[in-house]
C-alpha cells in the first residue's frame, strides 16, 4: 500500500516511485491515517487488495492527464492498463472520486506538497530536492 501505482502495476520503478511513497508516508505522519490501508472486513470476496489500493490512488491523486501518462509509463502490453482503465472509468455518482486536494481540514501548503509528490505521472513528480525546497518545509533545520 506504500508503493507507487507503477510499482503496483509491476512496471518500471525509479526515483519518482520513491517520492510517491514518501508522499504517502508524509500523509500518514501528518494526518495520522494510513489512507491506502485496506481492512480485510471491507474487502469484497474475490477482489484483490492491489485493485482497491490502485482505486484509492486514482481517486485521491488522479486526473485525466496524469492517468493517461501513468498508462503510457506502464505500457500497453501490461494487463494492469486494463485494470487502471476500468477503475478510472468506474468513478461516477455512486462511486465518486475523493481528490486529496479537496480534503477538508488539511493545510493547503501540505496539500500542494502532496500533489507534487503523488502525481500519477512519474515524470511530473517532485524530486527529493524539489520536495525539500517546497514551502511546507520552510523553517526546518538543515542539520541535526
Amino acid at each position: 500500500m506504500w508503493r507507487s501505482p507503477e510499482a503496483h502495476a509491476e512496471s518500471r520503478v525509479n526515483k519518482p516511485s520513491d517520492t510517491f511513497s514518501f508522499g504517502i508516508v508524509c500523509i500518514c505522519a501528518v494526518l495520522k491515517h494510513v489512507i491506502l490501508a485496506v481492512d480485510a472486513k471491507e474487502l469484497p470476496e474475490g477482489v484483490d487488495v492491489q485493485a482497491i489500493v490502485l482505486q484509492r490512488q486514482l481517486s485521491y491523486f488522479g486526473n485525466d492527464e496524469s492517468v493517461a501518462a501513468l498508462l503510457k509509463h506502464i505500457g500497453d502490453e501490461s494487463p494492469w492498463c486494463t485494470v487502471i482503465n476500468v477503475l478510472w472509468k468506474g468513478f461516477d455518482e455512486t462511486t465518486p472520486r475523493e481528490p486529496f486536494a479537496l480534503w477538508k481540514g488539511v493545510d493547503p501548503v501540505f496539500k500542494d506538497l502532496i500533489a507534487g509528490l503523488t502525481d500519477l505521472d512519474p515524470k511530473k513528480r517532485l524530486t527529493a530536492q524539489g520536495a525539500l525546497k517546497h514551502p511546507w518545509f520552510q523553517g526546518t533545520e538543515d542539520s541535526i
